[in-house]
C-alpha cells in the first residue's frame, strides 16, 4: 500500500511538472525576443550573411527578414541577439554591389534597397544609407521605365522589359525614395517620390471607391496598359500599398497633420520623436491626400486634411479586415493548402507598416489592433519548438525563415500597442 502511495506521488509530481513546464513554454510563446533568437540559431550563417533554411525563400524575403531584426532596434526591445553584429555580417557579404546587379527582379532591388535604407535610418550611419543609394541607382539602371510615352514611368518587374510592371515593387519604390528624402534631404528624391506618385495616380494603380484597395500588376503590351488583379487582391499588394503611402506620408512631416488634435497614445520613443520633427513638406502631403481622396482641395487646411486622411487610413485597414481576417485573426486563402513564403513575408510586413501607423497616429482601440492582439494569442497555441509556421489560426507545416520573421513581426507589433 505504502508503495502504491509512493508510485501516486511519483506520478502528480511528474505531472505537475508537466503542466508548470507547459504554461512556462506559453507565456514564452509570445515573447518576440525568443522567436528572434530561434530564428538566428536555426537559420543564420554567418559564413555567408544570410537566412537559410528547407523552404528557399527569395532575396526581397531575406531583406524582410533583415528589416525584422531592425524592428528590435527601432522600437528599443531588449534581445540577446546582437542586431549590430548580424546588420554587420550581413553589410560585408554585401560589400560589393554586384550581388544585386545579379537579383532576378525590381522586388528584390528594390527591398535590399529599403531595408538598408532602415538601417541607416534607426543606427544613424550613412553607410547604411549609402549602401541603399547605390541600390537604388541599379534599380534605375537596370528596372526604370523612362520613356515619357504611353504606360511610361516606373519599374519593370524584370530586365526584360516585358509585359507587366508589378504594384508591390512600384509602391516599394514609393516608400524607399521619401525615407531616402527624409534620410538625406536630397531634392531628387523627393522628386523620385512625387514622380512615383503621378504615376500611381496616372494609371489608377488603387481601386476607386470606398475599398482604396491596390491592384495587383500593371499589364502592358501594345496597345493595353490596365491593372488587373492576379487574383482576389493578393495581401502583398496592400502591404506595399500601405507601405508607400503611409512612408510618404510620415518622411513628408504628415505626422503633424494627423495628429493635430490626437494625443499620442504612449510616450513617444526615440524613432517616433525623430520622425514627429521632419520639416511639413506641404506640396507633397497635399500630393498624397488628393491620390488617396480626389476630393481633398487646396484650400484644406493641414489638420483637415490630415483628419481626412486619417479617416482613409482606418476605411482602408477596415477594408482588409473584411479580405483577410478569419475570426478575429489575419489569414490568407492560400492557408488551406500552403503558402509560398512570400505570403508569409507580405504578411508579416503588413502587420509591421499597420502597427507603426497606428502607433505613430496615435489611433486608439483601432479594430486592426485587436486583429493583432488576436492573431498573436491565435499564434501561441501553434508554436512548435519556438519556431512558427505561416499560418496563425491552425499548425502549420511549413517553417522557414520568412514564416519566423513574418510571426516576429506579429508578436513585436503586439507588444508596441
Amino acid at each position: 500500500e505504502r508503495k502504491k502511495k509512493m508510485k501516486f506521488l511519483i506520478l502528480l509530481c511528474l505531472l505537475l511538472n508537466v503542466i508548470v513546464s507547459i504554461q512556462c513554454v506559453n507565456m514564452k510563446a509570445n515573447d518576440p525576443s525568443l522567436a528572434l533568437s530561434v530564428m538566428h540559431t536555426n537559420y543564420f550563417n554567418s559564413h555567408t550573411g544570410s537566412w537559410e533554411g528547407d523552404i528557399k525563400i527569395e532575396s526581397w524575403q531575406e531583406a524582410h527578414v533583415m528589416y525584422t531584426y531592425l524592428l528590435f532596434q527601432q522600437y528599443k526591445i531588449d534581445t540577446n541577439i546582437s542586431v549590430k553584429i548580424t546588420v554587420e555580417n550581413v553589410y560585408s557579404k554585401h560589400a560589393n554591389d554586384d550581388v544585386f546587379e545579379s537579383m532576378d527582379t525590381s522586388m528584390d532591388v528594390v527591398w535590399w534597397a529599403f531595408a538598408w535604407a532602415t538601417a541607416g535610418e534607426v543606427f544613424s550611419e550613412f553607410k547604411y544609407t549609402q549602401k541603399a543609394i547605390n541600390i537604388y541607382n541599379i534599380l534605375l539602371d537596370d528596372y526604370y521605365d523612362f520613356s515619357t510615352g504611353y504606360c511610361g514611368k516606373g519599374v519593370w518587374k524584370d530586365k526584360s522589359n516585358a509585359n507587366y510592371k508589378p504594384v508591390d515593387a512600384n509602391f516599394m519604390v514609393l516608400a524607399l525614395t521619401s525615407k531616402l528624402y527624409a534620410l538625406t534631404r536630397d531634392n531628387s528624391f523627393q522628386k523620385a517620390a512625387s514622380d512615383m506618385i503621378d504615376f500611381i495616380n496616372e494609371h489608377h494603380l488603387i481601386s476607386s471607391g470606398l475599398t482604396n484597395l491596390a491592384f495587383d500588376t500593371l499589364q502592358v503590351s501594345p496597345g493595353v496598359c490596365d491593372v488587373a488583379y492576379t487574383e482576389n487582391p493578393k495581401l502583398i499588394s496592400q502591404s506595399a500599398l500601405l507601405a508607400g503611402l503611409g512612408n510618404a506620408l510620415i518622411y513628408n512631416g504628415g505626422l503633424k497633420t494627423m495628429n493635430c488634435n490626437t494625443k499620442i497614445k504612449k510616450k513617444m520613443n526615440y524613432h517616433q520623436k525623430k520622425l514627429d520633427h521632419l520639416p511639413y513638406e506641404d506640396k507633397m502631403i497635399r500630393k498624397i491626400s488628393k491620390l488617396i481622396n480626389p476630393k481633398h482641395t487646396d484650400d484644406m487646411s493641414p489638420c483637415e486634411m490630415g483628419a481626412n486622411l486619417k479617416e482613409l487610413i482606418k476605411l482602408n485597414l477596415n477594408q482588409i479586415r473584411y479580405q483577410y481576417v478569419k475570426e478575429g485573426i489575419l489569414a490568407q486563402s492560400c492557408d488551406a493548402t500552403r503558402c509560398g513564403a512570400d505570403r508569409a513575408s507580405s504578411k508579416g510586413f503588413y502587420i509591421a507598416e499597420t502597427g507603426k501607423l497606428l502607433n505613430l497616429i496615435g489611433e486608439q482601440r483601432s479594430p486592426m489592433e485587436e486583429v493583432i492582439h488576436t492573431s498573436a494569442n491565435s499564434l501561441s497555441k501553434y508554436v512548435k519548438y519556438n519556431s512558427y509556421g505561416s499560418v496563425w489560426y491552425k499548425q502549420s507545416t511549413d517553417f522557414s525563415p520568412a514564416s519566423q520573421a513574418s510571426a516576429i513581426n506579429l508578436l513585436v507589433m503586439a507588444q508596441v500597442l
